[in-house]
């Protein structure tokens, strides 16, 4: 055998792909499985008492968990571009959204007749806005969400920028304080800003603890896989009669302010996404490959799917208006859902001619 026969019959070891580059087909997966909730959670749910759609506010803070969990990584460098990456596609989306909810609800105020100019120019309207991520409109509530995220983008910029990150679990632990006694433990503390009595979302008090939180998940990846599956369920279904107890003192007792956000929410979605992330090789499937962008489509459809159902149905099929609205989170998630397969049939179609 020659020399370059031998060089050739040696076997180069594999190696892993650099940090940050790994696909982690069971966060995926879940990202999939998240967006019924955010729709129950946003557009109810028909089980006669609401608890099922109030449940499912676990769902939103997941979502900010894997968000950190796959931008959040260990390496300075790598990490620094995945945040810049990560702004650039928020401000991107939160743009687009915030446009064309603008001009759906400039042309429905329009037909109604309706003064709107001078409550949304208004100072506090405008803080409320650009500070504490509440949209002044109806339809287009849920682009919070997105807001929130690119400012808590924006902030870990900033400390990654200044070596920051290396005290990322002191500002995870003060943020998370911050989150509860200016939101839902306002009313026991007696909280007040101006005349403000709880902060009633943004980045401060949902989105930056637990984007930091998914950064903790990625840190702890090799342990939690060594976690049993029933200690995830154990934990979801504590977590669950955590925030129903704190909704029970919130009614009964009304010191608790609801805001989308108990703590037993962020009990539940750490709980869910620390089996997710512990199966990063789980097998793949349409979902835990195609999750991702399933759930992208799903949040930009939901609202105008859910407010052009309405209005269907009420100008058109009066009589089902109850109906419709009675079942809409089942009916948004459903019709979403066949809008992203057509949009994706489309794709493949279009690339398929291209090539």
């Amino acid at each position: 055998m020659t020399e370059q026969n031998a060089q050739a019959t040696v076997r180069i070891p594999a190696q892993s792909p650099p940090d940050g580059m790994q696909h982690n087909r069971g966060a995926d997966l879940l990202k999939f499985f998240l967006m019924p909730f955010i729709c129950f959670w946003s557009f109810g749910f028909p089980d006669g008492i609401g608890l099922v759609a109030a449940l499912s506010g676990f769902a939103i803070p997941a979502f900010f968990i894997l968000s950190g969990y796959f931008v959040l990584v260990e390496h300075r460098y790598i990490r620094m571009k995945k945040l810049t990456r990560a702004i650039q596609r928020a401000l991107l989306t939160f743009g687009l959204m915030a446009v064309c909810y603008f001009l759906l609800n400039l042309a429905l105020l329009t037909v109604d007749g309706v003064e709107w100019m001078p409550e949304v120019i208004r100072r506090r309207t405008m803080f409320n806005f650009f500070v504490l991520n509440l949209w002044p409109f109806n339809i287009g509530a849920n682009i919070w969400f997105i807001q929130a995220l690119l400012y808590a983008y924006v902030i870990l910029l900033i400390v990654n920028w200044f070596w920051g990150m290396k005290y990322y679990k002191l500002i995870m632990a003060a943020s998370m304080i911050f989150m509860l006694l200016a939101g839902e433990l306002a009313g026991v503390i007696g909280f007040r800003i101006y005349d403000y009595t709880y902060i009633p979302g943004g980045f401060l008090t949902r989105a930056l603890p637990y984007v930091l939180l998914g950064r903790f998940l990625r840190e702890k990846t090799e342990w939690l896989k060594t976690v049993k599956g029933w200690v995830y369920v154990l934990v979801f279904v504590l977590g669950a009669g955590l925030a129903f107890g704190e909704i029970y003192w919130l009614v009964r007792i009304g010191k608790l302010v609801y805001q989308g956000h108990m703590m037993g929410f962020g009990v539940m979605a750490a709980a869910v996404c620390g089996w997710a992330v512990s199966r990063p090789q789980m097998k793949r499937t349409f979902f835990s490959s195609q999750g991702g962008k399933y759930a992208k489509r799903i949040y930009a459809l939901a609202n105008p799917v859910y407010y052009g159902m309405l209005l269907l149905t009420s100008l058109a099929l009066p009589q089902f208006y109850g109906i419709a609205a009675r079942f809409a989170g089942i009916i948004v998630y459903g019709v979403c859902l066949l809008l992203c397969g057509a949009i994706t049939l489309v794709k493949k179609g279009v690339f398929r001619i291209l090539s």
